[in-house]
C-alpha cells in the first residue's frame, strides 16, 4: 500500500505541475492575444498614419509587421497543440494508475494471511499491506526461505508466486538469487536448517513460474545463470539419477535459455531421468529439444515407458508417426513378460509375486490414464483394462491367507465349516469398551473419519487406498465413534457403479471406488452395529439395483463381492433367493473375508445330520 501511496502522491505532483504551467501558458495566452490586439490596433494606426504621413513610412515595414503577427498566429497554434497534448497525457496517466491500483488490489486479495500466535484478530488487515509490499520488495534468500517453510502448500501457491514474480521489477534476478542452497550448504533459519529435497523444489517452483513469464533477462543475469548452471551439472556427476537434481538444472536451463550452451545429445540422455515429470513436454519445447522428440519417444519406448511416450506423441502431434494404441498393446504385453522374468529372478517367489502384482497393476493404471487423457476408449475399452486390473488384485487378496479355511462339499456345493479363520491382514474385532485406550494420534485421526460424510470418506480411502490396511484400526474406531456408522458406511456407496464419484473433475477408476467400499462394508461387518429401519429400507432398494448390476451387466468379482457385503452386514439375505446367494458366494469362496461373510449370509456352520 506504501508503494500504492507513493504513486498516487508522484501522480498529484504532477498533475499540480500541469496545472500551474497551464496557467501559466493561459496568461502567456492572454498577453499574445493581447499583443495581436495591439498589434491590430498598432497596424491601424500606422496605416492612418501611412495615409497621413505617406513620405514618413516605407511599405516595407508593413510588411514586416504583418509577417510578425503571422508569427504570432502561428506560436498561438503550437502552444495550443502542446496544451491538447498534455491533457491526453494527463487522461492516460489517471487510466494507468487506475488499473495498477486495481492490479494491486488483487494482489492484495491473494496473499496469503496467517495469523502470528498472539496477535490480535483486528490486526489481520495491517498484515495484508505489509505482506503485500513484502512480496514486492522481498530479496531472493527471503523468498526460498517463505516457500520452504510451506513446502507442503507447494501445488496451491504457484499462482501467487506467479504474479509475486510479475510484480517484481527483475523477476529474473530474483529466481536466481533464490537459488541458493539448491545444493550444500542449504539454508537455514536460525537453528533450523532446511532439507535439501524441500529448498530443491522451492527452486523448481520458482523456476518453472519464471518460465511461464518469461521475462526479458538482462545479459549480466544470463551469465550468472550459466555460471550457475555449469556447476550444477558439474555437482550432478556424469550419471545423472537424482531426479529432482535434474529437473532443477533442465528447469534452470528452460527459464534462462541456456540450452544452447550445453551439448544436446548430452541434455536428452539427462532429460530422460525426468521424462516422467508432468512438465517435461513444455520443458522440452523450451529447451529447443523439439527435432529431437521422434528419437526421444524411440528412447521411451525402448525404456518401457510407453506411457510417457504416448505423452509425448500427443503434446508434439505426432501420432501419425507413432500410433499410440499398438503401443499401448505392445506395452501391456511386454510388462506381463517383465513381470514374469522378475518372478524367476526372485529368491522368494512368493513374495516377489505380490510385488509384481502391484507393478502391473501400476502399468494397467497407466494406460487407463493415457485412454482417458486422449480419448482411446473406442480402441482399448476402460472396462476390459479395469477388469484387468480387477483380475489382478483379487489374485492378490486371494493368496493372503495365512490358512484356508475348511471346505466341506455338499449338494448344493462348497460350505465353510469354521467360520473363524482370519487373514493376516486382519485386526481382531475390539469391544467399545477398549476404543478410548487408543493413542492420541489414532484418536484425532479417528475423529477426523467419523466427522466425514459418506462421500468424503470414501474419496479419502480412494486416494490413500494403498494405506487402507495400516488405517484399519483408525477406521474402525471411526465407525465405533460414528453416530450412524451404518447410514455413514451407505452414504459412501455412491460411485460403485457409474456415475463413478469425482474429485476435481477427474474420474476415479472404478476399481479402486469399489474395494474402498467393500473395505467399509468389511468393517462394518465386523462391527455389527444395530441398523436402523430407515437406514435398512435404503441399503435394501441399493442392494436390489447392484443385485440386477451384478447378475445381469458386470458379473465380475469385485461386484460380487461386494453386492454379498452389502447383503450380510445390513442383514438383507432373507429379501433375496438363498440358492441365487449361495450361487454368487462361489464366486468368491477363495477370498479371506469368505468365513465371515458365509456366517453374514446365514449359510449353515456345519452340515445337517454331521
Amino acid at each position: 500500500m506504501k508503494l500504492n501511496d507513493s504513486k498516487k502522491n508522484s501522480l498529484r505532483n504532477a498533475i499540480l505541475t500541469l496545472a500551474l504551467e497551464w496557467k501559466d501558458f493561459d496568461e502567456q495566452l492572454d498577453s499574445t492575444d493581447n499583443c495581436f490586439a495591439n498589434a491590430s490596433t498598432n497596424s491601424t494606426a500606422e496605416r492612418r498614419t501611412w495615409n497621413r504621413f505617406e513620405n514618413h513610412q516605407s511599405f516595407e515595414d508593413i510588411h514586416s509587421k504583418n509577417k510578425q503577427l503571422k508569427l504570432d498566429q502561428q506560436l498561438i497554434e503550437e502552444r495550443s497543440k502542446e496544451l491538447e497534448l498534455k491533457e491526453k497525457q494527463i487522461d492516460e496517466r489517471s487510466k494507468e494508475l487506475e488499473l495498477k491500483t486495481k492490479q494491486f488490489g488483487g494482489a492484495e486479495s491473494n496473499v496469503k494471511v496467517e495469523q502470528v500466535e498472539g496477535m490480535p484478530v483486528d490486526n489481520v488487515s495491517k498484515c495484508l499491506s505489509a505482506d503485500t509490499q513484502f512480496v514486492v520488495k522481498m530479496d531472493g534468500r527471503s523468498l526460498q526461505l517463505f516457500l520452504n517453510e510451506r513446502s507442503n502448500d507447494h501445488e496451491s501457491m504457484s499462482s501467487e508466486v506467479y504474479r509475486a514474480l510479475q510484480l517484481s521489477l527483475d523477476p529474473a534476478k530474483l529466481v536466481l538469487d533464490a537459488m541458493e542452497g539448491f545444493y550444500s550448504p542449504h539454508l537455514k533459519k536460525g537453528d533450523a536448517v532446511f532439507e535439501k529435497d524441500v529448498v530443491r523444489r522451492s527452486c523448481i517452483l520458482l523456476l518453472e513460474q519464471l518460465m511461464k513469464i518469461a521475462p526479458q533477462i538482462h545479459p549480466y543475469v544470463k551469465g550468472k545463470a550459466l555460471k550457475l548452471a555449469g556447476e550444477w551439472k558439474e555437482k550432478m556427476g556424469a550419471v545423472a539419477s537424482n531426479t529432482l537434481e535434474v529437473l532443477g538444472f533442465m528447469q534452470l536451463l528452460a527459464s534462462y535459455k541456456l540450452a544452447s550452451g550445453f551439448d544436446t545429445d548430452e541434455l536428452l540422455k539427462i532429460f530422460m531421468v525426468v521424462a516422467e515429470h508432468k512438465q517435461a513436454p513444455e520443458l522440452c519445447r523450451e529447451l529447443g529439444f523439439t527435432e529431437n522428440v521422434p528419437d526421444l519417444i524411440d528412447d521411451l519406448v525402448k525404456e518401457d515407458q510407453v506411457p510417457v511416450a504416448v505423452r509425448f506423441i500427443f503434446a508434439f502431434k505426432l501420432v501419425d508417426k507413432f500410433p499410440p494404441v499398438p503401443l499401448l498393446r505392445y506395452f501391456l504385453k511386454c510388462s506381463k513378460r517383465i513381470a514374469k522374468e522378475k518372478i524367476n529372478m526372485e529368491k522368494n517367489p512368493s513374495t516377489a509375486k505380490y510385488r509384481v502384482i502391484d507393478e502391473r497393476v501400476t502399468y494397467v493404471r497407466a494406460v487407463i490414464k493415457c485412454v482417458v487423457e486422449h480419448n482411446l476408449e473406442s480402441q482399448l475399452p476402460l472396462k476390459s483394462l479395469e477388469q484387468r486390473i480387477e483380475q489382478l488384485l483379487m489374485h492378490k487378496e486371494g493368496n493372503k491367507q495365512i490358512k484356508p479355511a475348511r471346505l466341506i462339499k455338499t449338494e448344493r456345493g462348497l460350505w465353510y465349516r469354521d467360520n473363524t479363520v482370519m487373514s493376516s491382514t486382519t485386526v481382531p474385532m475390539q469391544s467399545k469398551a477398549s476404543a478410548s485406550t487408543h493413542d492420541p494420534a489414532t484418536n484425532t485421526m479417528a475423529c477426523i473419519l467419523a466427522n466425514m460424510d459418506g462421500k468424503n470418506l470414501q474419496l479419502f480411502l480412494n486416494e490413500h487406498l494403498e494405506e487402507n490396511q495400516m488405517m484399519h484400526k483408525e477406521l474402525y474406531d471411526a465407525l465405533q465413534m460414528s453416530s450412524d456408522s451404518g447410514k455413514l458406511v451407505l452414504d459412501a456407496m455412491q460411485g460403485f457403479y457409474p456415475p463413478v464419484s469425482k474429485k476435481g473433475g477427474i474420474n476415479i477408476e472404478a476399481s479402486v471406488i469399489r474395494r474402498s467400499c467393500i473395505y467399509l462394508l468389511e468393517i462394518l461387518l465386523r462391527l455389527s452395529p444395530p441398523i436402523k429401519p430407515h437406514v435398512k429400507e435404503a441399503a435394501m432398494k441399493l442392494a436390489v439395483f447392484w443385485k440386477e448390476k451384478t447378475v445381469v451387466v458386470e458379473k465380475n468379482l469385485l461386484a460380487i463381492l461386494g453386492f454379498l457385503l452389502l447383503v450380510g452386514t445390513y442383514g438383507l439375505a432373507s429379501a433375496f433367493d438363498t440358492d441365487e446367494l449361495h450361487s454368487l458366494f462361489q464366486t468368491v469362496v477363495e477370498h479371506r473375508f469368505a468365513p465371515l461373510l458365509s456366517q453374514a449370509l446365514g449359510f449353515p456352520e456345519r452340515i445337517p445330520g454331521e
